[in-house]
C-alpha cells in the first residue's frame, strides 16, 4: 500500500477540529495517535474493518504512542478516524 504518512497527518491537522471529540483541544494532542492508525493501517496483512482491530490496537497503544500522555479512551476516536479514513476515503470526502 502506497501511503504518504507526513500527506496523511497533513489531511488530519487541517481538518481534526471538525471532529467531535476535538472539541477544545491541539492537533498535538491528536498527533500521535493519527499517526498510529495510519501506521496500524499500512502495515495491516490487509483491510480490515475496525470492529476486527479495534482491541487489537488498543492493546499496542501503550507502546505505539510515543511520547503521548493520551490515554487509550481519549486517543481512540482518533485512531479509528485513521483507520477508517483509509479504509473506506468516501466517508471522509
Amino acid at each position: 500500500m502506497d501511503i504518504d504518512v507526513s500527506e496523511h497527518l497533513r489531511g488530519w491537522r487541517e481538518r481534526f477540529e471538525q471532529r467531535p471529540y476535538a472539541q477544545g483541544r491541539r492537533y498535538d494532542d491528536y498527533e500521535a495517535a493519527y499517526r498510529y492508525g495510519t501506521l496500524a493501517y499500512i502495515q495491516s496483512d490487509r483491510p480490515r474493518e475496525w470492529s476486527e482491530v479495534e482491541n487489537e490496537l488498543h492493546g499496542g497503544w501503550a507502546q505505539g504512542r510515543g511520547d503521548s500522555r493520551m490515554e487509550w479512551q481519549d486517543a481512540e476516536p482518533a485512531v479509528r478516524d485513521a483507520w477508517e479514513r483509509l479504509y473506506d476515503p468516501a466517508r471522509f470526502g
